[in-house]
């Protein structure tokens, strides 16, 4: 069934086969987080009210996104590994990336965002400044991603080059960049790539289109087998693990 595993043969390297969605590091619903703030609202003083209420509706939007768009993976039929709600540390600094999206040709590195027009995050900053600023945010959390297999030798060099920054938004993009003009300025598979793989916008309903499109690369590029993709992934639950001080499986709420 797409969408689970079998961890014992995963690990063990047994299962190699990657063709649908799977989830290799669960989806978590954060809607207990929310519930928490609510009861927070409840009993704090009336002045600090609306401080949360805000804080409870911007994680209730987040949590509704996130499971957006784990229903649009999970029913793309793509031969992908899927990993949510990834912590890591390299030298370079401390990342975190919503999703993580793995197949033999690329690696998305994909933030769900919900900001709007008039947000406290955003509210100081004119149309072209949000863009950059979630631009920078996405653009930074992939190279710090990037960063992490370079570090890793338990991992193929190729998979460094491979991590593309994408950003999905509810509402519609400030710009949608064709997915498949980004793989045209891609086809050098060298460490300074990186820098060049900057993010595009897409919304819940073109998702799944958009990473479709990432596999229309052409044979020059090198591929990772699927043994590597998975050793990809092993790489990151370990890294989630110790950079949150605990195993995926007691931080997963079905």
């Amino acid at each position: 069934m797409a969408g689970t595993r079998n961890w014992f043969g995963f690990f063990a390297g047994k299962c190699d086969d990657i063709s649908s969605p799977t989830f290799v590091k669960p989806f978590t619903d954060r809607m207990k987080d929310v519930l928490a703030l609510s009861r927070k609202v409840d009993i704090s003083p009336e002045n600090t009210k609306p401080i949360f209420r805000t804080a409870m509706k911007r994680l209730e939007d987040k949590c509704i996104l996130h499971g957006e768009v784990r229903d649009v993976l999970l029913s793309s039929a793509l031969p992908v590994l899927l990993l949510h709600d990834v912590h890591f540390l390299t030298k370079c600094g401390s990342g975190s990336v919503d999703y993580v999206i793995l197949s033999n040709r690329f690696i998305i590195a994909l933030s769900c965002e919900t900001a709007k027009e008039g947000e406290e995050d955003f509210s100081h900053m004119d149309f072209e400044e949000r863009e950059n600023a979630l631009v920078a945010q996405a653009e930074n959390n992939a190279e710090l991603l990037s960063e992490l297999l370079s570090e890793t030798r338990s991992v193929s060099r190729r998979a460094e080059t491979m991590v593309w920054p994408m950003i999905v938004m509810k509402s519609e993009p400030v710009t949608y960049t064709n997915p498949e003009a980004i793989i045209a300025s891609g086809k050098k598979q060298d460490k300074a790539m990186r820098k060049e793989h900057h993010a595009q916008f897409v919304t819940p309903e073109n998702l799944s289109e958009a990473v479709k499109e990432m596999f229309k690369t052409d044979d020059l590029i090198v591929w990772l087998t699927n043994k590597e993709v998975h050793a990809v992934a092993a790489v990151l639950m370990k890294c989630d693990s110790e950079t949150m001080g605990s195993p995926v499986s007691e931080r997963t709420v079905p």
